[in-house]
Order: C-alpha cells, then structure tokens, then sequence
C-alpha cells in the first residue's frame, strides 16, 4: 500500500508561547510539513520574524508510524526521551541575532487525528520545556496540516541516478542530490541520495523521484531493506498516487557520501496497493563540492 500521500490544502499551526516572561503567538507562514521517515512521523512549522537571522519553529518528532490512521484521536504523552510507541517529543527553537536557543517538552500532551485517506494531521497540542534557568510554556496549540512527504525537496548535485522495473518502467533522473539532514531532537543525522525525473511537458512538469536514506553511522556495503531502521529507500510515483517505501531488498553503497560523491546499487521490492514490485537501480552521484 502507498502509504504516503501528497495533497494540496491549507496547512495552520499556532499557539500560545511564554518566553522569558513574555506572551507570544505562534502563527505558522513557512516551511509547513509532515514527513515520514522509515517509522515515524515528522512535523514543523516556521514563523519568521521581523529579519532573516529572527524565526521560529514549533516541530514534534517521533511520531510512531504505527498511529491510527482512521481520524479517531490518539493522545501522546510528549516526553524529552520518547521510549515508547505512544509517546512523542516536541520542540521549541527560537533564532535570534544572538544565536538559536531549543527547548524540548520535558512534559505535555499532544492530541492527533491521522486520516490515511487524505493524507491529513489535525489536533491540539501543549507543552512545557526547560534549559538551565529558561522556561517556555507552549500552550493552546492547534493545528491542520494536509500533506505527506518523505523530506525530498531542492537538489543541487551532479551525476546519475538510473532504475528499471518490469511494472513502473524506465527512470533516468533530471536532477540529483546529496544532503546530510537531521532532526531537532534526533541524535542521529541521515543522508538523502536522490534522483528526479520529469514525466510529462507539463509546465511545471509532474516528477518522479526515488530516494535513497542511510543514517550517518552506517558504513559502504551491502546493507538489507528489510525492516531496517538505519538504511530505508522510498520511491515517489505520482501517478499511481504517492509514495512508496521498500519494504524488502537490498543497498549496496560502493562510495561512502561523506567523500562528497556516493556511488551504490539497489535492489527494491515496493507494494503498489496489493500488486508486488520490483526495482532494480544505480546511482553515482557528487555534490557541488564533490570530486570523482
């Protein structure tokens, strides 16, 4: 099953910020998201200030993918350390010209609706956080944001990305890309290799991509698919209606990204509704600083 959607709607967040003393309101304008990555779900907002160096995001992570997924409302405990499936953690983090500061919830609530068919998030939220002597108190959170995505967005790279699949055809990509990315509160980082095709003339053109995700501790090599959550590969079709991630298969990764230059080999098995299938590709990819 494609479980990942895109849809175009409406997406809001606000909320209600005491920040040194001082009350603020939260009003999402940018950079409004929900992105799955392997097993869980990630959402942010931004709300920019007054300069470039002055913004804020209001973010929660570790949303277990495993959510209901028929609208009813789940509720999550938000803790600093998640340990558990039905726990989350959200973040404050607010850029100044002094500097970024972060506060995660150290206790709170978040109540979430998930509605699979139209790919949408809706709920209420509060939380309370703390860095040595700083509290922030968010409360009074609402949000609805439509739209499910697996991060991919701007590539700036060089290089090939090619697969062939008996049922999906063909795909040579347009554009390619290498990113480290990280999550606010995630230890981890995690590259993103990714090739995107144009599959139409259509101005803007509708695009193809797959994408290929590899935690930054994982080392060249071949590594399994399945039921990994340290290497995961997800394939956008927006044709047959989203995304897909693997769920079998292999990745070999002949040259490591942190050269600047990845290079490797998948084998794929994906499931588009009930029908199996299999892709098979290479990528050979260098960033703008990358050398071959």
């Amino acid at each position: 099953m494609n479980d990942i959607k895109i849809k175009n709607a409406n997406r809001t967040l606000t909320a209600d910020i005491c920040y040194r003393g001082s009350d603020e309101k939260f009003t999402a304008d940018s950079d409004i998201s929900i992105v799955k990555l392997k097993n869980y779900f990630y959402l942010q907002a931004r709300m920019d200030g007054p300069s470039d160096d002055e913004y804020s995001y209001l973010s929660f992570t570790r949303i277990a993918a495993s959510l209901a997924n028929d609208g009813k409302e789940v509720i999550l405990p938000l803790k600093m350390e998640p340990s558990l499936p039905t726990e989350a953690r959200a973040n404050y983090d607010r850029s100044t010209s002094g500097g970024m500061s972060g506060y995660g919830s150290r206790s709170g609530e978040l109540r979430i609706h998930y509605d699979w068919a139209k790919a949408r998030m809706w709920g209420n939220f509060h939380f309370e956080g703390q860095v040595a002597d700083t509290q922030i108190e968010v409360s009074n959170g609402q949000f609805d944001l439509t739209g499910i995505s697996d991060g991919v967005q701007k590539l700036a790279g060089r290089g090939t990305f090619k697969a062939t699949s008996a049922s999906w055809g063909t795909f040579n990509a347009n554009e390619v890309g290498i990113e480290l990315k990280s999550i606010p509160g995630e230890p981890a980082q995690y590259w993103e290799l990714v090739g995107r095709m144009d599959i139409d003339d259509a101005i803007p053109p509708k695009r193809s991509h797959i994408a290929v995700f590899l935690k930054e501790h994982v080392s060249s090599g071949e590594h399994n698919l399945k039921d990994n959550d340290d290497v995961w590969v997800s394939c956008y079709r927006p044709l047959e209606g989203g995304f897909f991630h693997a769920i079998d298969g292999t990745l070999t990764l002949e040259v490591h990204p942190q050269t600047g230059h990845a290079k490797g080999r998948l084998v794929a098995s994906f499931m588009d509704e009930e029908t199996p299938v299999l892709v098979n590709g290479e990528f050979d990819i260098c960033n703008d600083a990358g050398n071959r």
